[in-house]
């Protein structure tokens, strides 16, 4: 896991956005 320092949430929500976009495209070019 990426440690995120509380300092930065946007930070944090961006990162676990992009790992669901990315995790969800994954999922579905693995049809």
């Amino acid at each position: 896991m990426v440690s995120v320092p509380e300092s930065s949430p946007i930070l944090g929500i961006l990162v676990l956005g992009t790992a669901g976009i990315t995790f969800q495209i994954k999922r579905q070019f693995k049809h």
